[in-house]
């Protein structure tokens, strides 16, 4: 009688070894995706701009771009004068994110520290500044986007997809 009631006992404990067992190992292997159907990612901290410029751009000579963290009446509101004393203050206004000389004919990358609730101001000091030489990226904002220049305006500054701001 002992020996089937210790052979009933480990049966027992093998059968709940072997339950324990198969749902730490479906728990590994669902508990990934388990996140990113509910939970929050969290951007990261950097934002990427590539910046593409033609040859002629500026006449060909280098020019500032500066990025802002702005709200919608400040930007409307920036004159290219008022903008470039921001940027050239010493030391900078605490709006400016950061600064890059361009190169005409070269593509530049760029990356700036992510507004956590505002919009960003990308701003281009062309020589002879065309419509437009100032953009506005709104909120909710990228990891990454992909910005062309003309000879002396912004022709497109797009949002690259990335994993984050999607909505699954």
């Amino acid at each position: 009688m002992f020996f089937s009631t210790h052979q009933s006992t480990v049966r027992h404990r093998i059968s709940n070894l072997k339950r324990l067992l198969i749902g730490s190992i479906l728990l590994s292997v669902v508990a990934p995706f388990m996140g990113g159907c509910g939970g929050k990612h969290v951007p990261p901290p950097e934002i990427v701009f590539i910046i593409e410029s033609e040859s002629e751009t500026n006449q060909g000579e280098p020019f500032y771009c500066a990025f802002r963290s702005v709200n919608s009446n400040q930007f409307l509101t920036d004159s290219y004068d008022g903008v470039a004393t921001l940027l050239f203050a010493n030391p900078p206004d605490s709006s400016v994110l950061a600064s890059m000389v361009m190169l005409p004919g070269e593509e530049q990358e760029i990356k700036i520290k992510r507004p956590e609730k505002v919009d960003i101001g990308l701003y281009c000091f062309f020589t002879e500044p065309g419509d437009p030489w100032k953009i506005r990226l709104d909120q909710p904002l990228g990891e990454e986007y992909a910005v062309a220049l003309g000879q002396n305006n912004i022709v497109e500054a797009e949002k690259e997809p990335g994993s984050w701001w999607w909505p699954f």
